[in-house]
C-alpha cells in the first residue's frame, strides 16, 4: 500500500515537471469562429487567447478574444481539457467567417492572415523557449468540391504547412458531412489522408463525421462533443493511412419538388408497366384457352 502511494506521488511530481506551455494557431472557416449558439463560458486561468486588436493575451471565453463573430466557439472548452496536461494554453484564433480553401491559397484574401499568425506563433515560442506550436485546421464541407478531380486542396494545404515552418505540428479535421457537396466527401477524405501520409508533422484532427454532426451553428452540446474530439486527436497524435478508418457514412438526403415528382413518375411508370405486363399475359392465356375450346 505504501509503495502504491509512493509511486502515485512520484508520478504526480514527474508530471508537474514535464508540463509545458502549448501554443495553438486556429485556421479554417466559420465553424472554427465565434459563430455558434452563444453559451456564456469562460476558461480557467491559464488558458489564453490573443487579442489582435489590442495586442495582448486575455483569458479564453465566449466570444473568443481575437476571433471573429459574437457567439460561441469550440476553443475555450478545448483549452480547459488541454490545460490538464499543460502549464498554460495559448490560442491564436485566426479562423475567418465565410472562408473557403481558395481564400487561404497564395493570393487569397486570408493568405497573409495565416502567414502573420505563423510569424506570431514562431516568435512567441522562441521568446518563451517552447519547442513547437500546433496548427488546428477546421473548415466546412463546402470545400469538399475542391478535392474532386483537382489538387487545389492538397496544393494549398501543403503550401501552408511549408510556410508555417519546421516548428509547427498540424492537426487537420475531418468535416465533410452536411452540405450540398456530399458526393465529394470521399475525395476530401482521401486528400486529407494524403497530407497525413506525406508530412511527418501532420496528424488527424477532430473527426466531426464520427457523429454526423452536420452544419454549424453548433449547439452547446455539439460544442462539447467537438471539443472532446479535438482533445482526443491532439493527445493521441493519430497517424492513419487508410481512408476507410476515418470515413463514416452519413447520409444527407435532400429532396426538392422536382426530385419528388421525378421519383413518383418513375415509380408510377414501373407499376404501370408491371400491371400492363400481367394484364397482357392473362389476356394471352385466356385467348389461347378460348381458341382451344372453339376448335
Amino acid at each position: 500500500m505504501v509503495y502504491i502511494i509512493y509511486m502515485n506521488l512520484l508520478s504526480i511530481i514527474l508530471l508537474s515537471f514535464t508540463k509545458a506551455d502549448n501554443v495553438y494557431v486556429i485556421l479554417g472557416g466559420s465553424s472554427a469562429t465565434n459563430n455558434n449558439n452563444f453559451t456564456n463560458y469562460t476558461s480557467t486561468n491559464g488558458v489564453y487567447s490573443y487579442d489582435f486588436k489590442n495586442s495582448h493575451w486575455e483569458t479564453a471565453k465566449n466570444p473568443m478574444p481575437g476571433g471573429q463573430g459574437n457567439g460561441s466557439s469550440i476553443w475555450p472548452l478545448l483549452g480547459d481539457l488541454l490545460y490538464k496536461h499543460n502549464s498554460s494554453i495559448y490560442f491564436y484564433d485566426c479562423a475567418r467567417l465565410g472562408a473557403n480553401i481558395t481564400d487561404w491559397g497564395i493570393g487569397g484574401k486570408f493568405y497573409n492572415t495565416s502567414i502573420n499568425c505563423f510569424d506570431l506563433a514562431n516568435k512567441f515560442i522562441i521568446d518563451k523557449n517552447i519547442e513547437k506550436f500546433n496548427v488546428l485546421w477546421q473548415e466546412g464541407p463546402q470545400d469538399n468540391v475542391y478535392s474532386y478531380n483537382s489538387n487545389y486542396f492538397i496544393n494549398t494545404m501543403e503550401n501552408l504547412i511549408y510556410r508555417s515552418g519546421e516548428n509547427a505540428m498540424w492537426f487537420i479535421s475531418i468535416y465533410t458531412y452536411g452540405y450540398t457537396y456530399t458526393n465529394y466527401r470521399f475525395d476530401k477524405a482521401e486528400d486529407i489522408i494524403y497530407l497525413i501520409s506525406n508530412n511527418n508533422n501532420v496528424f488527424l484532427g477532430a473527426n466531426l463525421d464520427t457523429d454526423c454532426i452536420g452544419l454549424y451553428p453548433f449547439t452547446s452540446v455539439k460544442l462539447i462533443t467537438i471539443s472532446n474530439l479535438w482533445y482526443t486527436s491532439i493527445i493521441n497524435k493519430i497517424k492513419t493511412y487508410d481512408v476507410y478508418n476515418i470515413f463514416y457514412e452519413c447520409f444527407d438526403i435532400k429532396f426538392n419538388f422536382s426530385d419528388i415528382l421525378l421519383s413518383v413518375s418513375i415509380i408510377f411508370i414501373a407499376i404501370s408497366l408491371l400491371c400492363g405486363g400481367l394484364y397482357s399475359y392473362r389476356y394471352y392465356q385466356r385467348r389461347k384457352e378460348y381458341i382451344r375450346l372453339s376448335t
